[in-house]
């Protein structure tokens, strides 16, 4: 029986990934003149904000400064997000829904403290309705690795045969199934083909096809 939802949020319950892609593509603009494309985002999505700049980094053969990249990014996304992002179509009756059937609900989510703020500020919402809320500066490796999840898993007091993640990206899919979870995959940044492939136990179109009964069926 699943007793607890997770949810990750950048490009799952808030559409973000367009700004966390313009301002990385502006912090190395400034910073050393390198223009990075959607494409060279794209595979990086969900793994968190160092990881990314390092990738991107090393794709375009070019040494930087991870300190002062980090802060310039972080600088240009706070000044990108404001009127640039919202709530996905269908999350807040989803949510409503769990919260009358008694369901524990949790946010994990790679991105940093600052960012996690400044998307739940710019849509007005309250990180308190969670029952538990996770962000990458609270741990040590970001997905694909299962820490975030395991993490989130062990504060709601559910075991991972009792918990559904529900994720955008193919790397928050892999930690979730590394964590023992069960994961409801959003079309959101990519393919069906590309999510079943990561491991996606079910695949939607968005929060609106997501059900109390498909959520319950996959604890079964």
């Amino acid at each position: 029986m699943i007793k607890a939802v997770i949810f990750d949020s950048d490009g799952t319950i808030v559409d973000s990934e367009p700004v966390s892609f313009l301002s990385a593509k502006k912090s190395f603009q400034e910073l050393y003149g390198i223009t990075i494309t959607r494409k060279d985002m794209l595979p990086l999505i969900g793994t968190g904000i160092s990881n990314v700049m390092q990738a991107l980094a090393r794709k375009h053969n070019h040494r930087i400064n991870l300190h002062k990249i980090l802060k310039q990014s972080k600088k240009n996304y706070l000044l990108l997000v404001r009127g640039r992002i919202r709530i996905f179509p269908g999350f807040l009756s989803l949510f409503r829904a769990l919260r009358r059937a008694g369901l524990k609900t949790a946010l994990a989510t790679s991105g940093h403290k600052e960012k996690l703020y400044a998307n739940m500020k710019a849509v007005q919402w309250n990180l308190r309705n969670f029952d538990v809320v996770l962000h990458g500066d609270m741990v040590k490796r970001n997905k694909p690795n299962p820490e975030i999840y395991i993490r989130a898993r062990k504060k709601l007091e559910a075991k991972p045969s009792e918990c559904v993640v529900i994720e955008d990206s193919l790397a928050g899919i892999i930690a979730a199934k590394r964590a023992g979870a069960r994961v409801i995959a959003v079309t959101n940044s990519f393919p069906r083909k590309k999510l079943k492939r990561a491991g996606a136990d079910l695949i939607v179109g968005g929060f609106r096809e997501i059900t109390l009964a498909a959520i319950q069926r996959l604890g079964r």
